[in-house]
């Protein structure tokens, strides 16, 4: 799904994919907050395969706190054009 001008937010029902384990979304778009939930998927017990997200050039935003979910990592991110 990268690169496909998808546009909105994420939504918080992205931490219910329990078998989700690639997460392509990177230059589009999408906007807000990432949901704080998404870290289920990274807790998920997938065996071999871990789950992996490509969320960089997008609009997406740190939490009001301005912080990140804290299970993602920072090269997951990628560089973000915050506009809140």
């Amino acid at each position: 799904l990268d690169n496909n001008q998808l546009s909105g937010e994420i939504p918080q029902s992205i931490g219910d994919l329990k078998v989700l384990r690639w997460l392509s979304i990177y230059k589009n778009d999408l906007s807000g907050q990432i949901p704080e939930n998404i870290c289920n998927l990274y807790e998920n017990d997938l065996g071999s395969s871990r789950f992996r997200a490509f969320l960089h050039q997008n609009d997406l935003c740190p939490n009001t706190s301005g912080y990140w979910p804290p299970c993602i990592p920072e090269g997951h991110l990628g560089p973000q054009s915050c506009s809140p």
